[in-house]
């Protein structure tokens, strides 16, 4: 079992490397993002992050078709039609009823702080997703604090779970308003 006293002893000795500045610059781009946007977009993203996912790991002959491909350029290949399918699901459900049906506030009714977890858990989702392309023998080229959040114990199927819980929590907090 992870212990947070791990996490926050990785944090005090870590030092900021390119991969925590991308996830950063991540984090930043998708908080901005939110404030053009507001929430029920931000939503709309991170359940097309989740159907992506999925297509992509139940895609028929995606493997096959990987497979042409050896090293960052098959990394650069599946990260490229992991963000084309995340888009073209957007598009698709931003303009459907799913987006309704999801029922996330309006721009105007978003907090900041609807936003900040938005952000956090799309980077999250974003992050662990892409990286999961990535074979174990790169894993040494990240921190360690990169390692542990997003890559290792399970780290999908954690931040999807904060994603799904954010859902909840911004429900909750809709109907208190």
């Amino acid at each position: 079992m992870y212990k947070v006293t791990n996490l926050v002893y990785l944090a005090g000795n870590t030092t900021f490397t390119w991969d925590l500045g991308v996830i950063a610059f991540l984090f930043f781009a998708a908080f901005f993002y939110g404030l053009n946007v507001g929430s029920s977009r931000m939503v709309t993203f991170l359940v097309s992050l989740y159907f992506a996912v999925i297509l992509l790991e139940y895609a028929p002959y995606i493997d096959r078709f990987l497979g042409t491909f050896v090293g960052f350029q098959r990394i650069a290949v599946e990260t490229g039609i992991f963000v084309v399918v995340a888009l073209v699901l957007f598009l698709l459900i931003s303009g459907s009823a799913l987006r309704s049906a999801l029922r996330a506030p309006k721009k105007e009714e978003s907090r900041w702080w609807h936003l900040l977890l938005l952000g956090f858990v799309t980077t999250g989702v974003f992050t662990a997703s892409v990286l999961a392309f990535f074979p174990e023998s790169y894993y040494n080229n990240l921190s360690v604090i990169t390692r542990e959040l997003f890559i290792f114990n399970n780290a999908i199927f954690w931040w999807s779970l904060a994603g799904i819980l954010s859902f909840v929590i911004l429900r909750k907090t809709k109907k208190e308003t």
